[in-house]
């Protein structure tokens, strides 16, 4: 069944500069008073204290690798987080690697690791040396991506050259580049997806990416927009389901958060016989009604999604996972609700087993039911021929 752009239309979808820092540490220090809404804001007295940390005057490479140090082997997290940030942002060409230098000199003198820190230094170190600092890292390979994914955040087109450079072939430097330029243009980096230009992409990481830098409902218009308005063969549908079941993740986490799960399911409703409606997406959305003491909905939910279905229950072999996961859903539902539910399991006897003795401490009843079921299941063992008489 193609797939026109219309498809995926829905609440959802119906919706339709950078400064560079300065290298002054100091400098951001400033105290500011802001009023929103006649309350005045002011940067937190605390912020002061940092200059413990930061040191005074601008960063340079006599003295960055004993500055980032220092803020290294803060004990506070919340005060290493900023003072790190805050050098971080301030580094540039000149003291980029003695920052570096400095995180590994703290790992050698004190067994410390920094690893969320270690990214965004690399990051920032591909930013302000560009091709020439990436190649450095090239020897790990790792750290080069890390840094390639941060220039490709603020300056696509120097990163594309620096990957030309490099190995414009390597699967995971392509890969990182995609990431960083998701920062910037998501909208181009699924259609390169889509049309399978870049087929070998991470599209779950590509998708988080745009969504923690553009927020949902701009990624959600992105992906819209990179359809287009033609019909998708097979090809395109199964590209397509590796960026759409990660976006479909990040609404029913928004949905599970603002407690409007009845308001995703409508939607998922609305998507009935679509081919990138999976039975993990559909059980997905039984489980949070589940969860959020709708069991009727989430039977409803399943039942609409299953009609005209000849075939296995659609989401059901994914619910019984949900549910062994969850036993307490099982063991804590009505009745009349729980035999609504044996429906959607899966045939297998060894699967509905496993899913009775998962209950047997929660509701021992509830366990036979379910164990009396898959013995019922059960292949009769072969029987022996007899011999024949002499």
């Amino acid at each position: 069944m193609g797939l026109a752009a219309g498809g995926v239309s829905g609440y959802f979808y119906g919706r339709g500069g950078q400064t560079a820092p300065g290298p002054v540490v100091k400098a951001a220090l400033v105290p500011q008073k802001e009023v929103r809404g006649g309350q005045e804001l002011r940067v937190p007295d605390a912020l002061a204290d940092l200059r413990s940390l930061l040191g005074e005057g601008p960063l340079t490479a006599e003295n960055a690798g004993g500055r980032i140090e220092r803020a290294l082997a803060e004990p506070d997290a919340l005060r290493r987080q900023a003072a790190v940030s805050l050098l971080l942002l301030s580094m540039d060409a000149s003291s980029a690697r003695s920052v570096m230098q400095g995180f590994r000199d703290i790992t050698v003198k004190t067994g410390r690791t920094h690893d969320a820190d270690w990214a965004l230094m690399l990051k920032r170190f591909g930013q302000v040396l560009g091709a020439d600092g990436i190649k450095e890292l090239m020897a790990q390979k790792s750290d080069a991506r890390m840094a390639l994914e941060g220039l490709a955040s603020i300056d696509p087109a120097a990163a594309r050259a620096a990957l030309g450079q490099i190995d414009p072939n390597d699967p995971d430097m392509r890969s990182a580049f995609l990431k960083g330029l998701a920062n910037k243009d998501p909208g181009l980096v699924f259609s390169l997806i889509l049309t399978g230009e870049e087929s070998g992409a991470n599209a779950a990481s590509v998708m988080k990416v745009s969504i923690q830098s553009l927020g949902l409902e701009a990624t959600g218009e992105a992906l819209r927009n990179a359809l287009g308005t033609g019909e998708l063969d097979k090809e395109s549908i199964e590209r397509f389901q590796t960026l759409f079941t990660p976006l479909t993740d990040a609404m029913f986490i928004k949905h599970w958060q603002a407690g409007t799960v009845d308001k995703m399911l409508t939607w998922l409703e609305k998507q009935k016989g679509e081919p990138y409606i999976t039975g993990d997406i559909v059980a997905h959305g039984a489980k949070d009604a589940f969860l959020s003491g709708k069991p009727e909905r989430a039977l409803d939910l399943l039942t609409k999604m299953n009609e005209g279905n000849t075939g296995k229950p659609i989401g059901g072999k994914e619910l019984q996972v949900t549910l062994y996961e969850e036993p307490k859903i099982l063991a804590n539902m009505e009745q009349a609700v729980f035999e609504r539910v044996l429906k959607f399991m899966p045939e297998d006897p060894q699967t509905l087993m496993a899913l009775g003795i998962s209950l047997r401490t929660l509701n021992s009843e509830r366990a036979r039911q379910i164990e009396a079921i898959a013995q019922s299941r059960m292949p009769l063992p072969a029987s022996t021929p007899s011999e024949d008489p002499q």
